[in-house]
């Protein structure tokens, strides 16, 4: 029973995750100009927390726009600014609770002010990191209109996207997000993502390279160039990236997972089944790390320990794994 378990198994391996790339949250220092209320206390508290935020003390930014919305409850720059601070405080911290106080605020700069193309980017920048993606896209549309010329508008777009499938789209807007800013690696990284779900391998290497060449420590670069490796039949080539992923993100599941598949191309089950080991103790309801080291268990041999993952993987609803677990291993 158990070669026949592993022919199957070896046919429903999956293929390379994709990652992609968006850009965090910004306040931008003209739109404080642009709009900024004549007073001159009030422009020097906002210059205040836009300092604090570009030095990446998020908290202190944030009592600095507490200050001024205490003073002026109705300060739209404020309010949009210190949604920004919360997202990248929600970021650095893994607290999910700031992403709701920054959607709050950014929702009242909107009301206040629908003037404000930023507001609406950093509302598109909090779906993103929440996985909204049509919502997402549409705030971007809406940040694109008020102000055309913002490229991380496009970027984010892009991003949205790729991860709503909808690649030919997604190409453009990193195009025109380039063309404004040709110093945005992350605009590469998402169109080598778009290509490489598009079948254009080669096309894109070549952006994943681009994007690494502005910016070498790039994780998600490294990663879709390790899917193009794989794909291309070099799985140590593909290992190579996934592990300089790892040393740049030690916590990436996905890239332990990848890197996983390329030891098991090579038969090098035993590495496969660290990695798989690391990938799930990171992420343990991912089903298909399950399913993939059943795949290495099965190439060593250890049928009845495949067939326990595959019962894993079946209860977080894989279907495949269902099936085979219900086939050949009763």
């Amino acid at each position: 029973m158990m070669n026949r378990v592993k022919k199957v198994l070896v046919q429903i391996l999956h293929p390379p995750q994709i990652l992609k790339s968006f850009l965090p949250l910004a306040v931008v220092a003209t739109a404080f100009v642009a709009h900024l209320p004549a007073h001159a206390q009030s422009d020097k508290e906002v210059e205040r927390g836009f300092q604090e935020f570009l030095a990446g003390d998020y908290e202190a930014a944030i009592l600095t726009f507490d200050r001024i919305i205490q003073e002026n409850p109705n300060h739209a720059l404020a309010l949009m600014n210190r949604c920004g601070a919360l997202t990248r405080l929600a970021e650095a911290t893994a607290d999910a609770s700031y992403y709701e106080k920054a959607w709050s605020d950014c929702n009242k700069a909107i009301q206040i002010d629908p003037a404000l193309a930023i507001a609406f980017y950093n509302r598109c920048s909090i779906q993103l990191n929440l996985g909204d993606f049509s919502a997402a896209a549409k705030d971007c549309d809406r940040a694109i209109e008020k102000a055309p010329g913002f490229a991380p508008s496009y970027l984010n777009r892009c991003s949205a996207k790729v991860s709503l499938g909808q690649y030919q789209s997604a190409l453009s807007d990193c195009d025109e997000a380039l063309a404004l800013d040709a110093s945005l690696a992350k605009a590469h990284v998402n169109k080598c993502a778009a290509k490489l779900n598009l079948g254009q391998l080669k096309g894109a290497l070549l952006d994943c390279n681009e994007a690494l060449k502005i910016n070498p420590n790039l994780t998600n670069a490294y990663v879709n160039r390790g899917a193009i490796g794989r794909a291309l039949g070099k799985p140590q080539s593909a290992i190579n990236d996934y592990t300089l992923a790892i040393e740049l993100q030690p916590n990436l599941a996905i890239a332990y997972g990848n890197r996983g598949n390329s030891f098991s191309d090579l038969g090098r089950y035993q590495e496969a089944i660290r990695d798989f080991d690391q990938a799930i103790q990171i992420s343990p309801n991912f089903a298909n790390f399950y399913v993939n080291r059943a795949i290495a268990k099965s190439g060593l041999g250890n049928e009845a320990e495949a067939c326990v993952d595959l019962g894993r993987a079946a209860s977080l609803g894989d279907q495949r794994a269902s099936s085979l677990n219900a086939q050949f291993c009763q």
